[in-house]
């Protein structure tokens, strides 16, 4: 179907209305989403992410959520490449040893997320970017949530699970003891789940 701006617009975004390419088709649906009154977007098969998808919403500036929300098993995203699934276009300014993080208020709700092997340096989020960031009721396979050499602020994962990751599901490689570098402030993770495989937290 088509997306119309202004009134009678759909309530929610799918990538299936738009050309191109899976992560094409995912960025062009976050766009309109975002352009048209923060609309959620709704997933129902497996998108195959070749480069980030970027989402920008400036910190302090967002009034609501953005959802991203899977219908179905396995509605959500894969990939093979080493990549960041979602980043930013945004630039944070630069601290003592660190730059600010930038994009905020961004919920994924019953996503699936994948990788197509374990040993591949892949994320779910560009951990130099994202705050006040949700995960409900969401699942990873063999991929990680973040790294970054800053410090991480407000991610929470409430539900869901990990299956089959070897390595750091949150790594925090801040090169500055003693700054706000290399810190987790307000990681919250209830009621989740990790199976046959060795993900966990190094900060």
């Amino acid at each position: 179907g088509n997306f119309i701006l202004g009134t009678g617009s759909a309530t929610a975004v799918s990538p299936r209305w738009f050309a191109g390419t899976d992560t094409e088709k995912v960025q062009r649906a976050v766009t309109v989403a975002l352009a048209s009154g923060v609309r959620p977007i709704l997933i129902d098969k497996t998108y195959t992410l070749t480069a980030p998808v970027m989402i920008d919403r400036l910190v302090d500036t967002a009034t609501s959520n953005f959802r991203i929300i899977g219908v179905g098993a396995k509605a959500g995203f894969y990939t093979s490449a080493a990549i960041n699934m979602f980043s930013s276009t945004l630039v944070g300014s630069a601290g003592i040893g660190f730059t600010a993080l930038v994009t905020e208020k961004v919920n994924f709700e019953g996503i699936h997320f994948e990788s197509s092997a374990s040993n591949i340096d892949n994320h779910v989020l560009d951990g130099s970017k994202y705050l006040r960031t949700k995960f409900l009721n969401c699942s990873f396979k063999r991929i990680r949530l973040l790294y970054t050499t800053s410090y991480v602020q407000s991610i929470h994962i409430q539900g869901g699970d990990l299956y089959g990751l070897q390595g750091w599901f949150i790594e925090v490689n801040g090169p500055t003891p003693g700054l706000v570098v290399g810190t987790i402030g307000d990681l919250k993770m209830t009621d989740f789940e990790v199976e046959a495989g060795e993900g966990g937290i190094n900060a």
